[in-house]
């Protein structure tokens, strides 16, 4: 087991799901330090075998493909904003834009 595989998964991390972030960073860390401490190829403390370290890295493999795949859902599922023409605001989209980009608050009155 190399460490660019490791090296490979925790570069994934930013782009999973937050919630699931905190989980897989854990078991990541898990592993690596398994294979720095040399464990990963034999039974390790807790009486685990180079078996159960492959098992656990697929696991952690499937569990960050199903965030990162319920990332891309997410986006997907964004709906496209639309300015109906009808409504007196739609005029003023570009100008109430700008105004956005430069200032924290706006604050927009009119009739609705």
């Amino acid at each position: 087991m190399s460490h660019l595989s490791l090296d490979a998964l925790e570069g994934k991390l930013d782009a999973c799901l937050s919630k699931d972030r905190h989980a897989l960073q854990s078991a990541l860390w898990r592993l690596r330090r398994e294979q720095r401490e040399g464990r990963e190829g034999r039974e390790n403390r807790e009486g685990k075998t180079s078996e159960d370290f492959a098992r656990r890295l697929d696991t952690l493999r499937e569990r960050m493909a199903a965030s990162l795949a319920a990332v891309q859902v997410r986006r997907l599922l964004v709906p496209a904003i639309t300015y109906p023409p009808q409504l007196p605001v739609s005029q003023r989209v570009e100008d109430i834009k700008q105004l956005l980009r430069e200032h924290q608050v706006v604050i927009i009155a009119g009739e609705t």
